[in-house]
């Protein structure tokens, strides 16, 4: 699986079985390997993981050869900068069955060398990642006014989605070229036509991958030039440096990276491949920084499609809506009264068993995405097909597939949340079992230890799933909190889960029917937010406690799903609810 730079500032993934398949400018590359006698096992493979490094004034990049050789590409953008041997330009480890671990072990050993970089897990994250926010962007484009500002705003707060951040993109400052003879009062040109030698050379690989950038047009203004902006960035040893790098080479207190083309609302055939795109490039850029899956629009034919993988990203959560066009219902599955976001806790990212698949080409795979909360994991499951990079055309194109006009399936398995035991609160006892809510249908199943649970789904269609680790508190007795089971990622609602086993324990018959009216077990949740509580109960609850109070709730029998209302906002930060069993 590689991530390849196919436009100036955008990278995006490709997949293949050899080194021809690895395209130019290819920034980053995970290989999976078994043995000649593995026979399909998992446990028998290992991954290896290709970091091109940056080297003085040099940077790498990995590209298919003749023969099916993989070549490193270094290259400084400058015809006079030169070198003829290289000591750091290309990292390589390798890890065991683990491919995440193989990611994170291979740049944090490059961090450890290198010492220019810093971890996403070593940053600081700004407040707003768990907040939710709007952009003005697809809302105004270049028209933005203060007015405007101003009733878009309003018109999220009158629906309940009230925003806690504002991004005012381009256009609040004219962005229009000078006139060529444009002067200011004092006689002084205001525009400054950048000389072609002064700007570095567009990398080989781009300009193959992305010929429009070749055409591109540098101007600086005369107030940039008179700070000692000229289009490029001088280093000591005055070796130039590139000022167009790749999103992913940002400082080393960047917390947050852009990990994707533009959100296109207005351009169909780019919303399948957004949502591949960002969580593939996930696999890379997640190890440096949170990524940031984009804008998206509330109303839009595909707002759920963009809306659900943004709850589940785990970075910020943010639309472009015009003021007035909104979609509440969609967006109150998102985000809280307040303005804040059930946002989970590390960067999603596709399944193991997706990490090689092409979800957008093959015409058959659906994609997995898969993240963590404190309690419960949480899946993501899309139809991708339909389009994809061109590499003949050079652009984003429909292509005809199976998996483009009929529906796809897949297997899903509470295992595909790589990191559910973490979830568990009884690690070394528990025995794999997970209650699983499908947020599309509002049902839910028990997925016993390695069982698989079939999804359909046609193009730009979705599910998510909510996987959660079945205590078993005394034989007969389980339970399972799904947390806000109205919202994508309600899981991560849940921020204390602790259980007490009680002494009608002792006195379970034979049969696991309790020979006494004592209670088995207590269930002790904190839950942030408001709306419908799910969990799943194999017995009726005895009664739930929300603070000092007893509160109502609902019981189906046939499938153990229990709901209790939590009417509004916590009064302190969570609700503190007692079911006890």
């Amino acid at each position: 699986m590689a991530c390849f730079r196919f436009k100036l500032w955008w990278i995006a993934q490709r997949m293949g079985d050899k080194g021809g398949d690895v395209p130019r400018e290819t920034q980053f590359l995970l290989v999976e390997s078994k043995a000649a006698d593995a026979g399909g096992e998992d446990d028998a493979s290992y991954y290896v993981v290709f970091l091109p490094l940056v080297e003085g004034a040099f940077r790498g990049s990995l590209q298919g050869g003749a023969g099916d050789a993989l070549e490193l590409c270094v290259e400084s953008g400058d015809a006079e900068t030169r070198a003829a041997s290289f000591e750091r330009a290309l990292f390589a480890g390798a890890a065991e069955s683990d491919p995440f671990a193989a990611v994170a072990g291979a740049v944090a050993a490059a961090r450890s060398c290198l010492r220019t970089f810093r971890l996403r897990t070593e940053k600081r994250l700004p407040g707003i990642v768990d907040c939710f926010g709007w952009c003005t962007w697809d809302a105004f484009y270049r028209d933005v006014t203060q007015d405007g500002v101003q009733a878009g705003l309003r018109s999220l707060v009158a629906g309940g989605a009230p925003p806690k951040f504002v991004i005012i993109d381009d256009g609040w400052q004219s962005v229009a070229t000078d006139d060529d003879d444009a002067t200011a009062a004092d006689g002084s040109v205001l525009l400054l036509q950048q000389q072609r030698d002064a700007v570095p050379e567009i990398s080989p690989g781009v300009a193959e991958n992305d010929p429009g950038m070749a055409e591109t047009d540098w101007i600086t203004h005369a107030y940039l030039a008179a700070a000692g902006v000229d289009g490029r960035q001088e280093l000591p040893g005055q070796r130039r440096r590139r000022l167009h790098e790749p999103q992913h080479r940002l400082p080393l207190l960047t917390a947050v990276v852009w990990a994707s083309e533009d959100f296109l609302p207005r351009d169909p055939v780019s919303h399948a491949i957004h949502v591949a795109s960002t969580a593939y490039n996930s696999v890379f850029l997640g190890e440096f920084m949170l990524p940031d899956w984009d804008m998206f629009h509330s109303l839009h034919p595909a707002a759920e499609y963009h809306g659900s993988a943004r709850a589940i990203s785990g970075g910020p959560i943010y639309v472009s809506d015009a003021p007035g066009k909104h979609n509440f219902e969609l967006l109150k599955k998102i985000v809280l009264p307040d303005g804040s976001v059930l946002r989970a806790s590390l960067p999603a990212r596709p399944t193991k068993d997706c990490l090689f698949t092409d979800p957008a080409r093959d015409g058959v795979s659906l994609l997995k995405i898969w993240n963590m909360n404190k309690f419960t994991g949480v899946l993501g499951v899309y139809n991708c097909q339909g389009a994809a990079w061109s590499f003949a055309e050079k652009k984003i194109m429909f292509h005809q597939t199976a998996g483009s006009t009929e529906a796809l399936t897949c297997a899903v398995k509470a295992s595909d949340v790589h990191l559910i035991s973490r979830a568990a609160t009884d690690v070394p006892e528990w025995n794999g079992d997970c209650a699983v809510y499908r947020h599309a249908s509002g049902e839910f199943v028990i997925l016993p230890n390695g069982a698989a649970l079939p999804i359909s789904l046609k193009v730009l269609e979705q599910d998510i799933l909510t996987v959660s680790p079945i205590k078993d508190l005394a034989p007969g007795i389980r339970f399972a909190p799904f947390g806000l089971i109205d919202m994508f990622n309600g899981g991560a609602a849940v921020e204390g889960l602790i259980y007490h086993l009680l002494d009608g324990a002792n006195l379970l018959g034979n049969d696991d029917s309790t020979s006494s009216s004592e209670a088995v077990g207590l269930v002790c949740m904190e839950v942030r937010g408001c709306g419908r509580f799910g969990a799943y109960s194999s017995v009726s609850p005895r009664k739930c406690m929300l603070g000092s109070a007893q509160v109502e709730f609902s019981y189906e029998s046939s499938s153990g799903l229990v709901i209790l209302q939590l009417k509004g906002m916590p009064k302190e930060r969570v609700h503190r609810i007692v079911v006890e069993l």
